[in-house]
């Protein structure tokens, strides 16, 4: 990194504020759901229907993939030849929004939704979407 570029605008920095925004997002919407135990639900459930905060669970997301966006800025830095890790990452990326953004139904909160509805009826597309994108 040459000395005229600022310190946040690196990607490395930039990996560094979306994994703490993540934490800080999941923190934040961990406080908010009455029960919500990080030990034993996921962090899935802080971004769904019924959260009672669900934008710090879409939040968390956005986060998420935005550091790996970084990482793959970062890597390109390291190593400009490996096209196929950036493309990896970006993938990974993708999938990351994709998860939170297919948002899974827990009418009750989050806290011990787990990972989407144990109700048959209650499985929506959005849920497979969503349990897709996490595997």
């Amino acid at each position: 990194m040459d000395g005229s570029r600022r310190w946040w605008t690196s990607p490395r920095a930039g990996v560094g504020i979306g994994v703490g925004g993540f934490w800080l997002a999941a923190a934040l919407g961990g406080r908010l759901e009455l029960g919500y135990q990080a030990s034993e639900d996921y962090l899935s459930a802080l971004a769904s229907v019924g959260a009672s905060g669900p934008g710090a669970g879409l939040l968390m997301f956005a986060c998420g993939a935005g550091a790996i966006v970084a990482a793959s800025a970062a890597v390109r830095e390291v190593e400009p030849a490996s096209v196929l890790g950036r493309r990896l990452l970006l993938a990974a990326a993708a999938f990351v929004a994709v998860g939170g953004l297919a948002r899974v139904r827990c009418l009750d909160g989050a806290a011990g939704c787990n990972a989407g509805p144990l109700v048959v009826e209650q499985v929506t597309v959005s849920s497979q979407v969503h349990a897709a994108a996490v595997l």
